[in-house]
């Protein structure tokens, strides 16, 4: 994790426990691709992993295809420019070569964020392995 990212992950961390959510931060060096972050707030558990100058690595955007077929909460919050936002960890994990600007934001700026992770989303549609 490079340090805006480490800077980012606590500014959110922060902003998370605040709205009365839990926020850890985990650190797993014997296991890639698990996102540096977990949190629960109002009742919903989610994964996130948080991305400043960096793409996603194949493993994260593995880790995060599987959790999300299997009914998992995971999302990427993501500086772009000076724009803080969520986007749904599958579309990230998804967007392949597209550029970031390029991928549906789920929630800009920190209400918008905190608004979303304490709610139901709606589940991203996901074709099975069969492409189905």
């Amino acid at each position: 994790m490079s340090k805006n990212e480490h800077t980012l992950r606590k500014e959110f961390c922060s902003k998370i426990r605040v709205a009365g959510g839990h926020c850890q931060p985990i650190e797993d060096s014997l296991t890639s691709g698990i996102p540096d972050t977990s949190i629960c707030i109002n009742g919903y558990e989610s994964w996130v992993e948080i991305k400043v100058a960096h793409d996603l690595t194949l493993e994260q955007r593995k880790w995060l295809v599987a959790r999300a077929r299997a009914g998992g909460r995971v999302f990427v919050l993501k500086q772009v420019d000076k724009r803080i936002v969520l986007i749904h960890g599958i579309n990230a994990a998804l967007y392949l070569d597209r550029s970031w600007q390029d991928v549906e934001i789920l929630a800009e700026g920190w209400d918008s964020i905190l608004a979303a992770l304490s709610k139901p989303v709606p589940p991203y549609k996901l074709p099975n392995e069969r492409g189905e």
